[in-house]
């Protein structure tokens, strides 16, 4: 190699070293909100529209919310409000004996916080709430209004003897996400919509022990157990319709 090509060697190499590569920063990856595809289109499994943020819990409001250690008895809570639970129990512990909790109307703006999180369910225990219900009836009439609902580790829902019913669209009977417990003995458990299996779980999954009773579903694609917990189901009678 002759010294001319040492030197126009050199220049090159100052040259690349010399250059440095400009990306174009997009805010959606600053703001969190998800970044299109080259295409255009969002990514795979993305949906169009209402996403949540991941670990953004979405519960609405309650029209009556239980915050106080107490034993409730012989008590009515209704609710036909959109977002709203007809009854919560929120950190604490409760027993409720002979109550009905009645979710009359009103659906979710949210699908994934009445399937996760709890919203529009007729009964919501949350936030490491040790709830006992017992003797009761719980109905709800609303799209995705679950019957009882329990969400987020820490939290315990016992429930003897209650009878639960829905007839809306993605209204289970018993709910649990979060990493919740669900303990249950001889319910009479009776759902009619679409996606609403008797015994189900969600995201965060959670422990479900169910000992005795009846669970039977008449909807499409709502099978009388739907499992992404540790669920356990010994001496109850199980049927579903059309799943």
């Amino acid at each position: 190699m002759d010294m001319m090509d040492a030197k126009k060697r050199l220049a090159i190499l100052c040259v690349l070293a010399s250059l440095t590569i400009s990306v174009p920063a997009f805010a959606a990856e600053t703001s969190g909100a998800p970044v299109p595809s080259p295409g255009g289109t969002m990514p795979m499994g993305m949906p169009p529209g209402g996403f949540n943020p991941p670990g953004q819990v979405t519960q609405g409001t309650a029209a009556v919310n239980i915050d106080k250690q107490g034993y409730f008895q012989d008590q009515v809570y209704m609710s036909g409000g959109k977002d709203e639970n007809a009854l919560r129990v929120t950190g604490v512990p409760a027993t409720l004996d002979h109550v009905t909790i009645q979710k009359t109307g009103g659906a979710s703006s949210s699908t994934e916080g009445g399937d996760f999180y709890g919203m529009n369910a007729a009964f919501l225990a949350t936030d490491g709430a040790q709830v006992t219900i017992k003797n009761s009836q719980v109905s709800s009439s609303a799209k995705n209004g679950n019957g009882l609902f329990s969400y987020g580790k820490g939290t315990e829902l016992d429930a003897e003897n209650v009878t639960i019913s829905t007839t809306g669209d993605n209204s289970g009977g018993i709910q649990t996400t979060g990493g919740a417990t669900t303990r249950a003995w001889n319910l009479n458990v009776h759902t009619t919509g679409n996606s609403a299996a008797a015994i189900r779980s969600d995201r965060g999954g959670g422990t479900v022990k169910v000992d005795g009773g009846t669970f039977a579903t008449e909807g499409s694609g709502s099978p009388a157990i739907y499992s992404t917990a540790a669920i356990s189901v010994s001496d109850a009678q199980l049927q579903a319709t059309h799943s």
